[in-house]
């Protein structure tokens, strides 16, 4: 019998427990204010990318190898053999050969490419509509909005505003005239070496004298100058550009219900507003000038535009339910 009735106990206990629970979720649902939706302005969403551009294009670059020479000492005869203590005195005759001392050359000069700085205009943001605060009417013209959506713009106090594209001025290196070689030919250097000759020998010699040579130096061409042809990669420069990946547009969204919009609540949000810098009265009046210092600090934020969100006020800093 006890145990029978340790069991029930604990059984009645638990439907106790679950019942409670049950009641503190129904409450926790009561309790929870229902959420509302409104058309507001959904911002833009842009990304920044990186882009490769040609600073210098890949080009071809010769390079002039020089000629290699070396020095060459040679002797050169200048007197034949002699007869000295002669009868009868030898006939000899001058005779004059020519000999190179520097070979005929082949002169490569290179010229560099010449390049200027020019500057041109790198597109960095394309022209793009946006919306902007607007306290009178909006200029729709050449904007595509059907009935409904012009309607909501005029309520939020919004307007389509064109956005010119931005640019950057960049400067790059411009080829102007490309690397050049001209070639020119330097001719041969000569020099004239006289030799005595003996031509007719005396008719009888005492004693023979030793012929009589000269030093001479000169370069040999050992090997001649060449071109090589070198490819000179492209140079390029990163560049930022900001590109829009979702446009500006309206859309259903949660915002704060007019139920919540309580005078605290009113009165914490302008006090946040004037800490951001904007100029409203702090009377818990959610009037136009404290509508449109909040609207401009959605925009200057890229927030949803229009109505009081819990974006907005978290974004202030403001407690909210």
């Amino acid at each position: 019998m006890y145990g029978t009735y340790m069991v029930v106990q604990r059984k009645l206990l638990g439907l106790a427990i679950f019942a409670c629970a049950l009641a503190g979720v129904a409450f926790a649902q009561q309790a929870r204010p229902p959420a509302c939706v409104a058309k507001v302005l959904v911002p833009e969403v842009t990304m920044v990318i990186t882009e490769q551009i040609s600073e210098i294009p890949e080009h071809i670059e010769v390079r002039v190898i020089p000629a290699v020479y070396e020095t060459v000492t040679e002797q050169i005869l200048v007197r034949d053999v002699v007869i000295d203590e002669a009868v009868s005195a030898p006939v000899s005759e001058t005779v004059t050969e020519r000999i190179e001392i520097t070979p005929q050359q082949t002169e490569i000069e290179l010229f560099p490419a010449e390049y200027e700085t020019r500057t041109e205009q790198i597109l960095i943001k394309p022209a793009h509509v946006t919306w902007q605060v607007s306290d009178g009417p909006c200029d729709l013209e050449g904007h595509t909005l059907n009935a409904e959506e012009a309607s909501v713009v005029q309520e939020l106090g919004i307007c389509p505003v064109m956005m010119p594209a931005k640019y950057r001025t960049e400067t790059r290196r411009a080829l102007v005239r490309k690397q050049r070689v001209e070639t020119s030919l330097t001719p041969s250097v000569y020099e004239d070496i006289s030799t005595e000759v003996v031509k007719v020998p005396s008719a009888e010699a005492a004693a023979d004298v030793d012929p009589l040579y000269e030093t001479i130096v000169r370069q040999r061409l050992v090997t001649p100058p060449r071109q090589e042809a070198v490819t000179v990669p492209a140079a390029y420069k990163t560049v930022e550009k900001q590109v829009v990946v979702q446009p500006a547009h309206i859309s259903e969204q949660e915002v704060v219900c007019d139920s919540e919009i309580t005078p605290e609540i009113v009165l914490s949000l302008q006090r946040a507003l004037q800490k951001a810098g904007y100029t409203v009265a702090d009377d818990g009046v959610l009037g136009q000038d404290t509508l449109r210092a909040m609207k401009a600090y959605q925009q200057q934020n890229r927030l949803m535009l229009g109505r009081l969100t819990s974006e907005t006020l978290v974004s202030l800093g403001v407690p909210h339910n």
